[in-house]
Order: C-alpha cells, then structure tokens, then sequence
C-alpha cells in the first residue's frame, strides 16, 4: 500500500505538473484545451481524436489514494454509519430464478435472463452482489476470510470471462449479440476490483498473482466479443453511452486498483470521449432523441457511472470532473442539470412524463437505477454542488424501508459498487 499524504493538496499539485507537461509536450494550444475544452477542440474530428489520445498517453497517474477501499477505512465506516450499513432482503428476483448465496453463483460464462432488451438482467449479477454483501459480512465479522474465499474461488473458476451471443425479440436492427453481456462483465469487474482492494493486505503473494492473471485473461477474452463501444470512435459516434460508460468505469476502477499505468490511460481516453456526448445544456446528445419519457433514466445510468469514473481519475491526479469538452461543458456541468431536474422536476427540454423518475427518487436501493453514485461526487474536492442538491442526496440516503422495494437507509446499487452510504459518505 502506497503511503497516504493530503488528497486534495497533492491533487492539486498533480493537475499543475500535468499541465505544465502538457504545455512542454504540446504547447500553449494544448494547455489551452486542457482548461476550457478537454483536448477536443475539434468536435469529434480526427484530429480531436488525436488530441484526446496525446492526453491520455501523457498522463502520469499517481495510485497513493483510494484508501476508502482499503480494509481499516472500511472497518471505520462501518462502525460510524452503522445506520446505513444494513445488509437488506436478497433480491426477490434471483431465488425465483434458482439462484442462492453461495459458490454456485460462480460461473465461467455470463448468461442473459430474460428476451426483452428492456427487462432482463444476467447470472453476472446475483454474483456482484453476492460479493458486496460478504464484503459487509466480512467487515462486520472482522474476518477478511468471508470475501477471500468466494473471491479466490472466483479467480480459480475463471468467473464470467465467457458469454454466448444474445437476441432480444424488441432488439434494434443490428443490436451487438454481445452488448449487454460484455457490460455486465465490465460490472463484475468493478466487484471483483473492489473487493480486492478491500482484502488485498490478506491475500498471500501466490493469490495476489492469481488475481492478476484473472485481469488479463479477463481482458483477452473480451476482445473476441464485439459490442459496439470497443473503440474511442464508437465512443464519439455515441454508439450505447450506458453500456460503454459502464465499461469505461469498471476499466478505470481496475486500472486504479491494480495500479496498471497503461489500462488507466487508455480509461482517461475512453472517459474523455464520452464526455463530449454533453451539451450545451447539460443533457446528453444520445438521449434527447429516441428515448422518449426515459431521457431521465438513461442520463442517469451514464452519468452516474461516468462520475465514478471521474472520482477515480481525479485521486489519480487528473482533473476529470470539470474538463471540459469541445463544447466548453464539464460532466459537473452534465450533473448539476441531471440533479436540478430531480431537485425541482421541470426542464423545458425534458418531455413529460418521465417513467423512471420512481427509480430514482424512490428506492434507495437497487440493482441499478439508483442515486448510489453521488457518495462518490461528494469525495471530489471541491466538487460544487448545490446545497439543496445534497439535500436531495441525503433524503434518498434516510428513507428506510418502502413498501413494493427493497430500499432501506443508506444508498446502494450493484452497478455503483454495492454499499455506498455505508462506505464512503461522511456524515
């Protein structure tokens, strides 16, 4: 473990040195786009592209700080948001479909349930959340064995590296036969990194390697499975924003706990890309055509995993959070509108009424969907938002149990990283 120094100074210091070497590297023009359009001044063109490479490609990660994922800072919040810890019920829909809490979860391929692109799920996720829950088992049970055992049985089992093609009956034409497949993977990933930064002291050379050997088999098998979103310019094309900010937060979340240098890289780039889907008004550009009464939904399942992302760029010295795209617009900028919408409920841009506003404002807790993700914004120094937007926060966190859900007090989502008012919020 690297030792732990000032977050926010040495942040701070990290963003001067990278914008000094990008001046060095690339010039004035480069600092330029550094500070008003994130490195793509040239609104998805080629040459934008390049620029979005050469700042990915000449960012200097530090991997000192993500000590919220480590065992003790764990240990700590469980004990101070006790309140917020609670395991909750087993999801009602993964008994129904056979599936129980043990290592029988753990499977080599990912299989899809359900034909309707817009109602199914996979066996990838009562695995996911099977991990977070022995997570808080094993912190609350001091015994780090709890989460090792399912997570080295995991490793040993090749979990989830393999996936057959997939037809949904109400699928688009041409729909990728691997698309929601691969970015339940990118989910499992997330789990797997997480967990493993959370037990990582515990683990014995010989395991630590095993895992790692688990990545990069991982991350071969993925290349024979074509989703759409496997490139930066799938990403500019805004070919699935949601699956590919999925991808895109499981791979920086790898990257940050493996300290792997090269995969945090090729991450910014991904993470730059997507962020010029933005608009002037905040809104993303996918999901204000064709995704009528769900513009809501879908802003917020990429939004969300792209905050995380930025939370992680951000301890890794990058300012994520506010670069802005060729547009002048930041992913706070992205945020803010998202949040004001749900704060007040009204934007003339927003056709009503939207479906999934329940989703959100209603269940603190879900398999996705949720608001999980804002404990993570609220780890970003000096991330500006409102007050009244932290309000909101903090009633989805204290809403206690609801009927017809499965919400308790304190945020939690699969897709976000299990438990994430009882391990990151500050309160």
């Amino acid at each position: 473990m690297s030792a732990q120094i000032d977050a926010p100074k040495y942040t701070y210091l990290k963003r001067g040195v990278y914008y000094f070497v990008m001046w060095l590297v690339m010039g004035i023009d480069a600092l330029e786009s550094a500070t008003a359009c994130s490195f793509n001044c040239q609104k998805g063109s080629l040459i934008g592209l390049e620029s979005i490479r050469s700042a990915a490609n000449s960012f200097n990660p530090d991997f000192g700080d993500i000590k919220e994922f480590y065992w003790n800072e764990r240990l700590t919040k469980l004990k101070e948001n006790q309140k917020y810890c609670s395991a909750g019920v087993w999801s009602e829909k993964f008994p129904r479909n056979g599936f129980t809490e043990d290592e029988s979860l753990i499977t080599e391929e990912i299989r899809v349930i359900g034909d309707n692109l817009y109602n199914h799920f996979s066996n990838a996720w009562p695995f996911g959340i099977w991990l977070y829950r022995n997570q808080l088992r094993a912190l609350g049970a001091n015994d780090p064995s709890i989460l090792t055992k399912p997570l080295m049985a995991a490793v040993t089992g090749k979990a989830f590296t393999q996936m057959e093609p997939v037809r949904f009956r109400n699928a688009p034409k041409n729909y990728p036969q691997y698309a929601e497949q691969k970015a339940h993977a990118y989910m499992v990933l997330m789990a797997m990194a997480l967990s493993y930064a959370s037990v990582e002291e515990y683990l014995n050379d010989q395991q630590r390697e095993s895992f790692k050997t688990w990545g990069i088999h991982f991350f071969e098998s993925m290349k024979q499975y074509d989703d759409g979103v496997d490139t930066l310019e799938d990403i500019i094309k805004l070919s699935g924003p949601d699956r590919g900010s999925i991808k895109i937060m499981g791979l920086t979340i790898w990257a940050s706990v493996m300290r792997n240098e090269s995969l945090l890289r090729e991450a910014l780039g991904q993470y730059l890309a997507a962020i010029e889907a933005i608009n002037a008004s905040g809104w993303h550009k996918k999901f204000m055509k064709g995704h009528k009464l769900n513009e809501i939904r879908y802003t917020n399942d990429t939004y969300g995993a792209l905050a995380i992302t930025a939370f992680f760029l951000e301890r890794a010295g990058f300012p994520a959070w506010n670069a802005k795209n060729s547009d002048g617009v930041s992913l706070k900028d992205g945020v803010t509108s998202l949040l004001n919408y749900l704060e007040t409920g009204a934007d003339p841009k927003i056709p009503e009424p939207q479906k999934s506003l329940e989703q959100m404002l209603y269940h603190s807790r879900s398999n996705v969907g949720t608001l999980a993700w804002t404990e993570y914004v609220n780890l970003i120094p000096n991330h500006g938002l409102e007050p009244r937007f932290l309000k909101l926060i903090n009633k989805m966190r204290n809403t206690g149990p609801q009927p017809q859900s499965q919400s308790r007090d304190g945020l939690y989502s699969f897709v976000h990283g299990g438990y994430t008012t009882c391990f990151l919020a500050n309160l």
